[in-house]
């Protein structure tokens, strides 16, 4: 997951211009088209295209990273189940443990009385 974040954070590095996000990019591009030449507004529509499909590639990084912090909360949810699980058991095992040293004691005693 740490490796999925640097990713964003370099793809979003990528898509800033000059400081510029990419959704102002694109904008300022829409504007120009109507401004420029044919040669130009071809230039322009590539680098929208290409400015697009970046943006979704930018999405779909997120999406996958939600997902990511889905599955680890998940994961945690069962961690903690596990560790419950196992606090319970050691519990359950000092307790056992106990009431055996209880029953030895006891037979102890009754083998004492016994012999008296």
């Amino acid at each position: 997951m740490a490796s999925l974040r640097n990713n964003l954070g370099v793809l979003n590095k990528i898509l800033r211009v000059d400081n510029i996000t990419v959704q102002e990019r694109i904008s300022l591009l829409s504007l120009k088209v109507g401004l420029v030449g044919d040669r130009e507004k071809m230039e322009i529509h590539v680098e929208l295209s290409q400015l697009y499909s970046s943006l979704n590639q930018l999405e779909l990084a997120y999406v996958e990273l939600d997902q990511a912090g889905v599955a680890v909360q998940n994961d945690k949810a069962k961690v903690i189940q596990i560790l419950g699980m196992k606090v319970d058991i050691e519990h359950r095992r000092q307790r056992l443990n106990r009431a055996q040293q209880l029953l030895n004691q006891i037979e102890k005693l009754e083998k004492l009385e016994k012999l008296e």
